[in-house]
């Protein structure tokens, strides 16, 4: 898993390179983007930091399937934390059902390189 120092790290950079703040220095620039990141990246699920990092030049078969595997597992144990009074294995498979093909659809369109999250010069 990837601290949320370790993904400010990754990610200041890049935002600094896209994102002119008119005024402040460039070094100054990124102290404030990493302001700004210090209250976005906490709220990142962990599921989804790895795919931010592996994805950005793509995904190989086994990173794709891990990284599936990891956001449907997530996926569904919040669905099924957030809906107690129905039996746990109706919903896991009533999700797993309606999502699986999402995601893997989606991890099949991130393989070919359409990384989400990191900005140009990130990791």
């Amino acid at each position: 898993m990837h601290s949320d120092a370790e993904m400010i790290d990754a990610l200041a950079p890049g935002l600094n390179n896209r994102i002119n703040i008119p005024g402040p220095n460039e070094a100054t620039e990124e102290e404030y983007l990493r302001g700004v990141l210090s209250y976005v990246v906490p709220g990142i699920p962990v599921a989804i930091r790895p795919l931010m990092f592996d994805g950005a030049d793509g995904l190989d078969d086994e990173e794709r399937d891990k990284h599936a595997k990891l956001v449907l597992d997530a996926a569904v144990a919040n669905v099924v934390s957030q809906t107690p009074l129905i039996a746990r294995g109706i919903v896991e498979t009533a999700i797993r059902t309606v999502l699986e093909p999402v995601v893997a659809d989606t991890f099949r369109f991130i393989q070919r390189g359409f990384a989400i999250g990191l900005p140009e010069g990130g990791v």
